[in-house]
């Protein structure tokens, strides 16, 4: 398989949204970047892929994913600073790790370069509820759930949403 078929089948999993599909997505996207050192996407699946790890073994971290996120987030980006999956995927890193400022400012670039991305304005809506933002973070919510109705995280957003309202001044 070439490089873009390892992506793509690293993406696969990667939405599937499991510590077994997790693990396996990031070693397509290994394979793809040993392949093509210079595809900047398959640098931004892996660093999504460590964002994964981390969030779904809450307990544990013992390989340090966020480090390892970031690691592979920076070089997408200086592979291609045009490359919304990228800055998505390194505000995620600075989203989690308890950096909303910088995660919103990275975010904030994602939209930029692909306003469609749902997952971009839950987790920019997510930074702006810790940020105290609440009717930004509704908005923000308001928009994943008009592009993805039928989003895999829409649990999420709707969790957002409502922690949103919950908190809203006035």
């Amino acid at each position: 398989m070439d490089a873009w078929d390892l992506y793509q089948r690293g993406l696969w999993h990667v939405w599937r949204f499991s510590k077994l599909d997790s693990s396996d997505a990031r070693r397509f996207f290994q394979r793809a970047v040993e392949r093509d050192p210079n595809f900047s996407s398959a640098f931004a699946g892996l660093a999504y892929g460590y964002i994964q790890e981390f969030t779904l073994d809450l307990l544990s971290h013992k390989n340090n994913p966020l480090a390892k996120a970031a690691g592979a987030a920076r070089k997408a980006i200086a592979l291609d600073n045009r490359n919304g999956f990228a800055s998505w995927a390194l505000g995620g890193v600075h989203l989690f790790s308890r950096d909303s400022d910088t995660a919103i400012i990275e975010l904030r670039k994602s939209l930029d370069l692909t306003p469609s991305f749902a997952p971009t304005y839950l987790w920019i809506g997510t930074a702006q509820l810790a940020n105290g933002q609440e009717r930004e973070a509704q908005a923000s919510m308001e928009a994943a759930m008009r592009l993805s109705p039928k989003d895999p995280m829409l649990d999420l957003i709707l969790t957002v949403r409502a922690f949103a309202h919950l908190t809203m001044k006035e």
